[in-house]
């Protein structure tokens, strides 16, 4: 009989947000953001552990409703926006281990990711294996028009093209670019402490893609963001 590898899944939704208040248990059509993500996490049944990691009493308690216990809190020196998501996930991996609790891989899933999907979370999964854990999962889109032709603004308010040679470039002739959704990443347990390593020098070195439709790849940074998030959403749940 094979024996199933263990993995966790770990919501990181610290209580601090600066654009949007509350972001990671915000209103989205009537319920908490973070409590889709939940669910979706369960759906795929492929997790021994699902955790979130916080430090507000308010998102435990949104947390518990959804019929989910918190092990342990994410201590204080975690929880404010200069510190990266990979130490969160190597915090929760050892505590994890302090308890006599081992995973083969861990996946990062963010709070507000009501876009994400079932197959989303398996096809990264099937990525991994596919991989041997070599190296980790991390979910990438294209960007909608390329950043080489990109616009800035100059003190005067006059336009500026900031890259003259890019920008009279016919589209089809300037090279595919991706950006880090912000939704998903899977990663080997053995590879954490180098992947935290490697972020001042060499973020996202050796990780391989999960290319995310376009439509589920929004950054909710704005209510902007949240209200075309749940028009999408509306939309897609109509098929």
């Amino acid at each position: 009989m094979k024996v199933r590898e263990k993995l966790v899944a770990i919501i990181p939704a610290r209580g601090g947000s600066k654009r949007i208040k509350n972001k990671n248990v915000i209103n989205f059509l009537g319920r908490p953001i973070i409590s889709y993500t939940i669910d979706l996490l369960k759906k795929t049944g492929i997790f021994e552990k699902i955790h979130v990691s916080t430090d507000s009493k308010k998102i435990c308690n949104i947390v518990e409703k959804n019929n989910l216990e918190i092990d342990f809190l994410r201590p204080k020196r975690l929880a404010n926006d200069k510190v990266g998501v990979y130490y969160v996930l190597k915090y929760v991996v050892e505590q994890y281990k302090s308890m006599n609790i081992n995973f083969k891989a861990a996946a990062l899933v963010y709070p507000c990711s009501p876009l994400l999907r079932k197959k989303d979370i398996l096809n990264s999964y099937k990525l991994l294996k596919k991989n041997k854990y070599q190296h980790p999962i991390l979910s990438i889109s294209e960007f909608l028009s390329t950043p080489e032709r990109s616009l800035s603004l100059e003190k005067n308010n006059f336009i500026k093209v900031d890259n003259v040679k890019k920008f009279r470039a016919r589209t089809q002739d300037l090279k595919k670019k991706y950006f880090d959704t912000g939704n998903l990443v899977f990663v080997p347990c053995n590879k954490i402490k180098q992947i935290v390593k490697n972020q001042n020098n060499k973020p996202c070195h050796k990780f391989v893609p999960y290319l995310l439709e376009k439509k589920r790849a929004i950054d909710i940074d704005t209510y902007e963001d949240l209200r075309f998030a749940e028009m999408l959403y509306k939309i897609d749940n109509k098929k």
